[in-house]
């Protein structure tokens, strides 16, 4: 094999280093953040752009799941937040796209659509936890682990 083939399955450009690259470097923040969160304490990560927040994220998510636990990841990027209004109607769809994903990743069987729309009177973020309290916990029998990527995408909402 060529040398260039070598160093292409080496390097990740762009984006988060997967957690199964041979590029990734564990650290000693990957066996905190994973005990961490193994304890049910909230865990965050703070650190500028590019620093390896997402591959921390992802190596993680992997290791949890490899041990059986429930485990939902948003990436706030995808929900397109970034520039929008902070309004009210504005804070409710970005409730809707979390609760809409976290069903995704955990699997869930509900009718979302419907749930979300017989809590019309409360505001999208009560729903948001209503949601948790009424959806997601009724609905698994182990501890549910949450990650919420690209965080800064909520500054300016409600």
């Amino acid at each position: 094999m060529s040398r260039v083939s070598q160093t292409g399955r080496f390097f990740a450009v762009g984006g988060a280093v997967q957690p199964n690259r041979p590029c990734y470097i564990e650290r000693s923040a990957d066996a905190a953040l994973l005990q961490g969160i193994l304890d049910r304490q909230f865990c965050y990560i703070l650190a500028p752009k590019a620093s390896g927040k997402s591959s921390l994220m992802a190596r993680a998510v992997r290791d949890l799941r490899a041990k059986g636990q429930l485990v939902a990841v948003v990436d706030l990027a995808q929900i397109g937040m970034g520039g929008e209004s902070a309004g009210g109607a504005e804070a409710g769809r970005w409730s809707y796209s979390i609760a809409y994903r976290v069903l995704r990743e955990l699997r869930l069987k509900a009718d979302l659509q419907a749930w979300w729309q017989a809590k019309g009177a409360l505001p999208g973020e009560q729903r948001l936890a209503e949601f948790f309290w009424e959806v997601v916990l009724p609905n698994t029998t182990e501890p549910v682990s949450l990650f919420l990527d690209e965080i800064e995408r909520a500054i300016g909402l409600p």
